[in-house]
C-alpha cells in the first residue's frame, strides 16, 4: 500500500507535465507496449516520431509497468498497446495516468478476433499463457498486422496532422510489404502436406488457421529449464506414439535437452518466434517484424514438408 501510495504521489506531482510534441525536437513522443507495435510505430512514423517501447527485450507476458514505466506514459503523446486483452495491466495502469490529451490506441480494433483456446495433449502438463476471452495474437497474420500498423497511423495524422501525407506516403509503403508477406504464406502454406503443427506456445493460431494448419501445444517439460527424467521419458514416448516430425520452439535455449530429444525420437526441432520481444542483439543484427516473419515461413515449410 506504502508502495501505491508513493507511485500515485509522483504521478500527481507530474499531472501538469503534459505533453504534444516534445520542444526540443518537434517529434511526437510515443510509447508502446511491446515489439511489434514499436516496429511499427517506427516505420510510420519516420524521423517524425520518438518511439520507445516499455518491454526492452523482457518477457511480454505476466508484465507489470514500474513507476518510471507510468511516468514514461504520462509524459507521451500518444500510447499504443495491441489490445484484446494482451496487457492485462494497461485498463488499471491507464486509469492512473494524468494526461487528458494522451492519444491511446487499441491496435485490435479493425481484427476479426479469435476465441481464446488452447490445443493442449492431455495427458501432460503445459505452462501455457491464458489471456482470457480472445486470443491476443493478432499481429501473426500479415492482414492483422497491417490493420494494426494502419491503426497507427490513422493515431499519428489525428494528433500531428501537419505531417499527414508523410505518415500516409510511410503507411503506404509498408502496407505493400505486408501484401506481399501475406502472398508468400498463402503460396508457400495453402498445399502442404502436413496439417498440425506441434508448439511449445499456442500463440500462432491467426497464422495458421487460415491455411487449415492447426497448432497443437506439447509437454511443458520441453519448457521447463529443469525437467524431471519421467517428464523427458513422456515426452520422448509421446512423440514416438504420435508419430511427430518436428516440433516448433519459442526458444532453443535448452540446446542439450532438445538435441537429447531429437536423437531418441528423430523429431526435428525447429524455430518459431512469436516476436514478443526481440533481444539486443536481434535488433542490432538488423532484425524486425518482416525479416522475422519470413523466417517463421521458412520453418514452417521446412516442417511441415517433412
Amino acid at each position: 500500500m506504502k508502495k501505491l501510495g508513493l507511485m500515485l504521489l509522483v504521478l500527481m506531482m507530474l499531472a501538469g507535465c503534459q505533453s504534444q510534441k516534445n520542444d526540443e525536437t518537434g517529434k511526437l513522443k510515443v510509447m508502446t507496449s511491446f515489439y511489434p507495435l514499436y516496429d511499427f510505430a517506427q516505420k510510420v512514423g519516420g524521423d517524425k516520431v520518438a518511439v520507445e517501447n516499455i518491454i526492452e527485450g523482457g518477457e511480454a507476458h505476466g508484465y507489470e509497468p514500474s513507476a518510471n514505466d507510468i511516468i514514461r506514459i504520462q509524459e507521451s503523446d500518444v500510447f499504443i498497446m495491441n489490445g484484446a486483452g494482451f496487457e492485462g495491466w494497461a485498463p488499471k495502469t491507464l486509469k492512473s495516468v494524468k494526461n487528458d490529451k494522451l492519444k491511446i490506441v487499441d491496435t485490435s480494433q479493425g481484427v476479426t478476433l479469435h476465441e481464446g483456446h488452447d490445443h493442449d495433449h492431455d495427458d501432460h502438463d503445459h505452462e501455457e499463457h491464458h489471456h482470457g476471452e480472445y486470443d491476443p495474437h493478432i499481429w501473426m497474420n500479415p492482414m492483422n498486422a497491417y490493420q494494426q500498423m494502419k491503426n497507427i497511423k490513422d493515431a499519428f495524422v489525428e494528433v500531428d496532422p501537419e505531417n499527414k501525407d508523410y505518415y500516409e506516403e510511410n503507411f503506404k509503403r509498408y502496407g505493400a510489404e505486408f501484401e506481399s508477406l501475406s502472398n508468400d504464406f498463402e503460396n508457400k502454406l495453402r498445399n502442404v502436406k502436413n496439417k498440425e503443427v506441434v508448439v511449445d506456445h499456442t500463440a500462432y493460431g491467426y497464422m495458421l488457421e487460415p491455411y487449415g494448419i492447426e497448432q497443437v501445444a506439447i509437454a511443458g517439460s520441453l519448457l521447463s529449464s529443469e525437467p524431471t527424467a519421467k517428464q523427458v521419458d513422456e515426452s520422448i514416448q509421446y512423440i514416438k506414439n504420435q508419430n511427430i516430425k518436428a516440433i516448433y520452439m519459442e526458444s532453443l535455449s535448452n540446446d542439450k535437452l532438445l538435441q537429447t530429444i531429437s536423437k531418441e525420437t528423430g523429431v526435428k526441432i525447429l524455430k518459431l518466434n512469436t516476436l514478443e520481444s526481440l533481444s539486443k542483439q536481434d535488433l542490432e543484427n538488423g532484425n524486425d517484424y518482416f525479416k522475422v516473419m519470413n523466417e517463421n515461413l521458412e520453418s514452417l515449410v521446412e516442417g511441415l514438408s517433412l
